[in-house]
């Protein structure tokens, strides 16, 4: 038994070295075409959290297999080009974004205050952007109940479906030509009836952009992309149009604006009132 046990230890370390092993082997095999890749992403994609190219090379025997997505039909041409210059025998599993399953809807307008884009689909993951109530949004994929989007900043992360009325590019221009207002204080509510004791419709964060329906004296009735209305106070909002090219800033406004978010709370990826980051 003596013997024997130090011979099947062996034989199991073997074993188990064996798949380590042949993984190592596919990994070097595979490094070289990965390596034929690295030069797109930096034409294509030089900074990941705003480009789509997420292409990866693996081998299976001796075909390179090629998945991921990039952001137009003609990247993914390039793609093969640069294999097919090199001989390579690939399988183009490579998807191009917006994905056809999307249809038309392939445009979306944040109906939260706060949208949450994250590195993964999953709520675990680690956000990466936020993108305001109002912001128009490129929908690019989607898996299980989350959609890749690209907010009007560039920015790329997964968000909740149900953040986002998802819709076509002609309804996403209606929205953008559409009179609107923007919300200038740094928290409030949207309400039900004119009081302010009425029940809310939603929450809305300094920076948010509503629709103008009318405007009465003290309140206003708004109206969000997916349809929803009710009412805001006047004193809490401004035309969009104002904010965007009337409003000069200057060292007291600046200040004054400074100074409205002392005390709000560092949430890496933040970018509101409800918890904001460095930049």
């Amino acid at each position: 038994m003596k013997t024997f046990a130090p011979v099947l230890f062996a034989i199991l370390c073997w074993m188990s070295a064996a798949p380590f092993a042949g993984a190592q082997e596919k990994m070097k095999e595979a490094r070289p075409y990965a390596e034929l890749l690295q030069p797109l992403k930096m034409k294509h994609a030089p900074d990941g959290r705003t480009a789509v190219f997420t292409v990866h090379a693996r081998m299976q025997g001796d075909t390179c297999i090629l998945t991921g997505d990039v952001a137009d039909e003609a990247v993914r041409q390039e793609v093969l080009g640069v294999f097919a210059a090199q001989h390579v025998r690939v399988v183009d599993s490579i998807g191009v974004v917006p994905a056809k399953e999307l249809g038309e809807r392939t445009w979306g307008v944040v109906t939260v205050s706060v949208a949450n884009m994250r590195n993964d689909p999953k709520e675990a993951a680690e956000l990466g952007s936020q993108t305001l109530m109002g912001g128009v949004v490129r929908i690019l994929k989607k898996k299980g109940m989350w959609y890749l989007i690209q907010s009007p900043d560039k920015y790329l992360g997964w968000a909740d479906g149900d953040q986002v009325f998802h819709c076509t590019k002609a309804d996403a221009d209606a929205w953008t030509m559409a009179e609107k207002v923007f919300v200038v204080v740094p928290y409030d509510f949207v309400k039900e009836k004119p009081f302010e004791s009425a029940p809310s419709v939603c929450d809305v964060v300094g920076g948010s952009v509503l629709k103008k329906i009318r405007e009465g004296k003290k309140w206003m009735v708004v109206s969000l992309a997916d349809g929803r209305r009710g009412y805001i106070l006047n004193s809490s909002v401004t035309k969009l149009t104002d904010w965007g090219t009337r409003i000069v800033p200057n060292a007291d406004r600046l200040e004054m604006t400074a100074k409205q978010f002392l005390g709000i709370p560092y949430l890496w990826g933040g970018t509101s009132v409800k918890g904001m980051d460095c930049s």
